[in-house]
Order: C-alpha cells, then sequence, then structure tokens
C-alpha cells in the first residue's frame, strides 16, 4: 500500500513538473501543452485553457452542462463532460470564444439524472464583452460581475443566476425554471419565462419587459422609462425604489387582486404627469405594488 503511494506521489510530481515546462505529454488520456490541460479518468473528460488571449464575444451552446461565469486573473475556460455522452467542440478566433456541445446523439442517463458536466468561463475584472449569448437545454446558468454590451440567455428548464450584472441589453428565456438577478443593471431588460418564477432584488432598470405565462414574478429595484409585466396567471409583486406620482401606471386584471402601497385599488389608468410608465397586465392573479419613497 505504501509503495503504491510513492509511486503515484511520483507520477503526480513528473506530471506537474512537466506542466510547468510546457512539455507535451500522451499518456493515459493526458495532454499538456502551452496552457492547455487534456485528462481523460474515471468516465470524464477534463479540459482547461488559461492565458487564452483576449476573448471579446462569448457564445456556449450545450445540452445539459452547468454554465458559469468566474472572475479570474486572466481569460480561460474549463469543460468537465462525460466520455459516454456528447464531447463539446471550442474555438477562439478573432477574439470570439465559442464552446459547443456536438451534435451526436449521445446524451447519458447519468447526465440527464445528476448534470455532471459543466463549462466554467475564467474572465478578468476588467473584462468588458461584446456579446455572451449562452444557450442551455438543462442545467443550471452562473453569471457573477459581468460587464457586457449585450447578454443573451435561453434555457429549456433550469435555473439562471445572475449577480452584479452590468449591461446594455439583457435577456434572459426560459421555458420552465427559476430566474434570480442580483444587483443587476442594464438598458433594458428583457425576460420571458413559460412557467416558474423571476425573483430580482436590487435591480437598475432604463427599461424592463417581463412576460411569465405561469408563476410568480417579483421585482425589487429602481425603475425608470417603461416597465411592462405580463403575468396570465399567478403573482406579480413589484417594489419600486421611488415615489408613487414618479410613475403613471396601467393596470389590467381580469380575475384577482390589486395592492398599491397595501390599499386596494381598482383597475385601470393613473396619470401623475410622470416620465415612468408602469404596465402590468394579468389574467388570473395578484397585483401588488410598493413604493419605497
Amino acid at each position: 500500500m505504501k509503495r503504491d503511494l510513492k509511486v503515484i506521489i511520483m507520477l503526480v510530481a513528473v506530471i506537474t513538473s512537466l506542466a510547468f515546462a510546457g512539455i507535451a505529454v500522451s499518456a493515459s488520456g493526458l495532454y499538456i501543452d502551452n496552457n492547455c490541460l487534456k485528462v481523460s479518468t474515471g468516465g470524464y473528460t477534463f479540459i482547461k485553457e488559461t492565458n487564452i488571449g483576449v476573448v471579446t464575444s462569448i457564445r456556449i451552446d450545450v445540452a445539459t452542462a452547468d454554465v458559469r461565469f468566474i472572475k479570474a486573473d486572466k481569460y480561460g475556460f474549463e469543460i468537465r463532460y462525460q466520455e459516454a455522452g456528447a464531447g463539446f467542440n471550442y474555438s477562439l478566433k478573432n477574439g470570439v470564444l465559442v464552446i459547443e456541445q456536438r451534435n451526436e446523439f449521445k446524451i447519458s442517463l447519468l447526465s440527464l439524472l445528476l448534470n455532471r458536466d459543466y463549462v466554467y468561463v475564467y474572465l478578468p475584472e476588467n473584462a468588458m464583452l461584446e456579446a455572451a449569448d449562452i444557450i442551455n437545454c438543462s442545467g443550471t446558468i452562473s453569471i457573477e460581475r459581468l460587464s457586457c454590451a449585450k447578454l443573451f440567455i435561453k434555457q429549456a428548464s433550469g435555473c439562471v443566476d445572475i449577480s452584479n450584472l452590468k449591461a446594455d441589453d439583457a435577456t434572459v428565456k426560459s421555458t420552465s425554471g427559476k430566474v434570480t438577478v442580483i444587483d443587476g443593471a442594464a438598458k433594458y431588460f428583457d425576460f420571458f419565462l413559460t412557467s416558474g418564477s423571476l425573483v430580482a432584488d436590487g435591480l437598475d432598470s432604463k427599461g424592463l419587459r417581463a412576460e411569465l405565462i405561469s408563476g410568480k414574478v417579483d421585482l425589487k429595484g429602481s425603475f425608470t422609462g417603461n416597465t411592462t409585466l405580463y403575468c396570465t396567471t399567478g403573482t406579480v409583486r413589484l417594489c419600486i425604489n421611488g415615489a408613487e406620482k414618479d410613475y403613471n401606471r396601467n393596470i389590467s386584471v381580469l380575475v384577482g387582486s390589486i395592492l398599491v402601497n397595501n390599499k386596494k385599488v381598482g383597475a385601470g389608468n393613473v396619470h401623475y404627469k410622470a416620465d415612468n410608465m408602469l404596465d402590468i397586465k394579468t389574467i388570473t392573479g395578484n397585483v401588488e405594488i410598493i413604493y419605497q419613497k
């Protein structure tokens, strides 16, 4: 047992020294060269690249992998996927990083149940992307401290977690799942959920549109310009860092209740000759608006 342990330690030491030396090794599925590490072990393939140069745009199109954006010292990415499932292709050309899952009918049962595949993207603190497009069939999308001109997320089912976002335009489309935004600023937000929930706290919006077929919308923050909320059935709660007279409003509810600062009001238009507009529609649901000034 001790002898086996010594052999393992020696192998790790050799591999580590080769990695630092930038030497390529092709044995047991291991490849190390120019900051690129690829390991195949235990039914998984690991790919990691660091210091890949400046990235200006990102496009990720995956089936069942989790996707996460992480702040780091340099641009890079890391991929892990099950060898029994579909593999990944990746490229970097003219500053555009593309990571795609291969178009193969090879999605393993373990991947669907445990969702063990992942794609991590590493970005420096001062990174400013022109665009970030993420398409995900099933999994979790987590974005931390991202600055970009245009963010687009499309997901079939799962969770979308966004924190400390700065964008010109941010679009999130989810068929079924939960979307959470903490401290997000954008000139325009566009949310669409077939079913599930949209929860946001600390929003700074110059314009916002949210449409939910069934579920819950709960938004808190600063809303200027036009804010449009559609909820076919469910609940809509809007907590605004502003005074009531700073917002014209148009509320339409077929069956349900409307509360403004904990007081029941009727549907219809209320105009204060303000610069900001609230347009809220629900067929069967409850609407609550809270002004915090």
